[in-house]
């Protein structure tokens, strides 16, 4: 059972009528859409191999998609559900599913982007070194990020798997950080670090150089 419900009450801020009505559809369209969006790219890139890109581009390209169906399934089906039944219809399994399984989509397609990103910038700038990174290698490379990812549901788990309740200001499950707050003092800049700070210097340091790569290839090229 939920380790926080007399918090169910503390947000019981109901949305009603058009509100209700019109959140729904827009999490309605963004489910269908991503699932749609996500199966195409899988279909296309495994079946028919439709990407003329290098082979460990396309393999990024389709954990990335499985990212995006993990959060659709785990996040946004959910909420879906609840904005229908306006309150939290499907039990405490789903709840845990609903708050763990986006906090491990969300960092591993963060470092899914900084794995792609820097890989472009090593096909680029070691062409003749291309043929060495096969499709085995970086599904290696996306299956240990996987993993490495697991570090952030795992944290709250550790400090307090039950520390979760159904907040209705988002109609979702969510984790309350409630549970020995010293402790979550200590490891809130670790958590927050490699969660969003340390991959986003990478997607950016890597973009910067890949762009500057491009125009200095342009110039070359153009003389």
């Amino acid at each position: 059972m939920f380790h926080n419900e007399s918090i169910f009450d503390l947000y019981d801020i109901k949305m009603q009528g058009f509100e209700l009505y019109a959140a729904t559809c827009w999490f309605i369209t963004i489910f269908f859409f991503t699932l749609i969006g996500d199966a195409i790219i899988l279909v296309a890139s495994i079946k028919y191999n439709a990407f003329k890109l290098h082979d460990g581009i396309v393999v990024f390209i389709q954990h990335i998609a499985v990212c995006d169906l993990l959060m659709a399934v785990t996040c946004i089906l959910p909420q879906i559900v609840s904005l229908v039944a306006n309150r939290w219809v499907l039990g405490s399994v789903v709840c845990y599913i609903n708050v763990y399984g986006p906090r491990l989509g969300f960092p591993a397609g963060l470092y899914l982007l900084c794995g792609m990103t820097t890989t472009k910038l090593f096909l680029l700038r070691n062409p003749l070194k291309s043929r060495s990174i096969s499709r085995k290698h970086i599904h290696i490379l996306c299956t240990a990020i996987w993993g490495f990812a697991c570090y952030f549901p795992a944290t709250l788990m550790l400090v307090d798997k039950d520390d979760v309740y159904f907040d209705f200001r988002i109609y979702t499950c969510v984790y309350a950080y409630s549970t020995d707050k010293e402790k979550w003092k200590l490891l809130k800049p670790l958590v927050l670090g490699l969660l969003s700070i340390i991959p986003t210097i990478i997607i950016v340091f890597a973009s910067v150089l890949l762009v500057k790569y491009l125009i200095e290839a342009r110039k070359l090229s153009s003389k």
